[in-house]
């Protein structure tokens, strides 16, 4: 079972009142029914709403039909809602749109937010994904930028969400990455930076498990690194790059204190100021 949207749906619960999405099942586990799935020039805003049971809760993808996609001036809104007893959380590929992620709750074994390949190439979109907290899910977003030879670009916000699994950016044109608490559960890396033209990663407060991976990981990433309090993880900071693509990254004001083997480790081609 699942619910198809070829254009727009807004499902539009109020703290007191909530929309269900649940199974009907004699015994309701989650991947009874897939989720809610927008597709053809993805729209719609989901709020105060509650998912059981679904393999994927909440799903834009205009992978059909994305070359002739011009959502500019849209917003896809994803606010207030439980995610609960399923699969995934929130997946968006293939739009061109401002996206807002905001006030979630989300518990469950996949990721909680995926975004990949999100793109423009005519005008600057923000994606914020903020206040948040997810219980079992990362937050991933892969290969959302600009074309190649554009002004523009496409921000992500990732700030005061509460988890314990890793956020990872890769490929993206900027991230601005603040106010995050990460508790990790498992041995997991706190946050990963990956092939960004510019990053800044402030104000987080990242916290290991079992003195094992790395707090901060920065590979090719460009970044600001600022304010951050990291332990309990095998090494607080890894900074590396490789010949062909030259970074450089700014250390500053950090509190790396009890971590196992290595508080900042700059290996490879790595460059960074430190302060």
């Amino acid at each position: 079972v699942e619910i198809i949207v070829n254009g727009g749906l807004d499902v539009l619960g109020t703290a007191n009142d909530t929309v269900r999405f649940l199974s009907n099942g004699e015994s309701p586990a989650s991947g009874d029914w897939y989720g809610i799935r927008y597709q053809n020039y993805p729209a719609g805003n989901v709020s105060y709403a509650r998912f059981e049971h679904a393999t994927q809760a909440i799903k834009y993808d205009n992978s059909i039909d994305y070359i002739n996609s011009n959502q500019y001036s849209d917003t896809l809104r994803v606010r207030h809602n439980k995610i609960m007893n399923s699969g995934a959380a929130i997946y968006v590929s293939y739009t061109r749109v401002n996206m807002c992620i905001e006030s979630n709750y989300y518990e469950g074994s996949g990721s909680f937010v995926y975004a990949y390949y999100n793109r423009t190439n005519t005008f600057n979109l923000i994606h914020r994904i903020r206040g948040n907290t997810s219980k079992g899910g990362q937050i991933y977003i892969y290969n959302a930028k600009s074309s190649t030879d554009d002004n523009y670009e496409i921000t992500y916000y990732i700030s005061n969400n509460t988890l314990d699994r890793s956020i990872i950016v890769r490929d993206l044109d900027n991230a601005l990455i603040t106010g995050n608490k990460l508790t990790l559960s498992q041995n997991y890396h706190g946050v990963e930076a990956y092939q960004l033209a510019k990053s800044t990663i402030k104000n987080n407060q990242l916290i290991g498990h079992s003195f094992d991976s790395y707090g901060i990981y920065l590979n090719q990433s460009n970044s600001t690194v600022s304010d951050n309090v990291i332990s309990k993880f095998n090494t607080g900071i890894y900074v590396t790059t490789n010949f062909t693509n030259p970074t450089f990254d700014s250390l500053l004001r950090n509190t790396v204190v009890f971590n196992g083997n290595q508080g900042i480790l700059v290996s490879d081609y790595g460059r960074v100021l430190a302060q």
